[in-house]
């Protein structure tokens, strides 16, 4: 990547409090691309947002699709060659923006990189389908004996981002499920193409965690 014109940061909402999304956008570089896209017929913060955050495209899907669905249906609509999602009741650290060229120059071949949680080694934001080495895993994680960008076999969905130049079509999620474990799905498949996922603490979030709709059942 050589600079944030070539990455767009999806946004899957349903619902969502002005609030959750406000902190999410104020969180963002603002010369990176932003789509937000509204599981339902209406945005109600539309032109709230658009005032204040003029690099924003919102796009209603007119149904709530999930999660999966939800965001094939906004990375149908991308036009560069990564894309971030990024469910909204995430904020990334000042500092994130400014780490993903860093980060993805120093990859030669990626798929998928996760992020990883600020000032929290409970919730583990990556690890391996295999027990034995996911124990080792959170074992070095949690004692901080994990390099800067380290090559695992999932991560987390609620911010990640994507290699568009790895898929042939933009329809990267199973639609069968509506929600939750669609990333663990789509890593798997990554792993199973031999391709790489990788997690890296240079990309940290403060995720809230189940804020991402009216309801707080639409989060992952």
């Amino acid at each position: 990547m050589k600079n944030l014109n070539d990455i767009t940061v999806v946004i899957v909402t349903y619902k969502t409090s002005e609030k959750i999304i406000f902190d999410c956008l104020k969180s963002l570089d603002p010369k990176v691309k932003v789509m937000i896209i509204e599981n339902s017929t209406n945005f109600i913060h539309e032109k709230n947002v658009l005032s204040n955050f003029p690099n924003i495209k919102i796009v209603c899907t007119g149904d709530n699709l999930g999660y999966g669905k939800g965001n094939n249906f906004g990375l149908k609509l991308v036009r560069t060659n990564y894309a971030l999602i990024l469910n909204p009741d995430v904020v990334c650290a000042k500092d994130f923006f400014e780490n993903i060229i860093d980060v993805t120059n120093e990859i030669d071949d990626f798929t998928i990189i996760g992020c990883q949680y600020l000032n929290d080694k409970i919730f583990m934001p990556a690890g391996f389908f295999d027990k034995k080495k996911n124990n080792e895993f959170k074992d070095d994680f949690k004692n901080n004996r994990i390099s800067n960008l380290f090559k695992v076999e999932w991560v987390t969905g609620c911010s990640m981002l994507i290699n568009l130049e790895k898929f042939n079509d933009k329809e990267i999620f199973d639609e069968k499920f509506f929600l939750y474990f669609e990333e663990i799905d789509l890593c798997k498949s990554v792993i199973k193409k031999g391709e790489n996922v990788f997690t890296s603490n240079k990309l940290k979030i403060h995720h809230l965690g189940f804020q991402s709709s009216i309801n707080g059942n639409t989060d992952t």
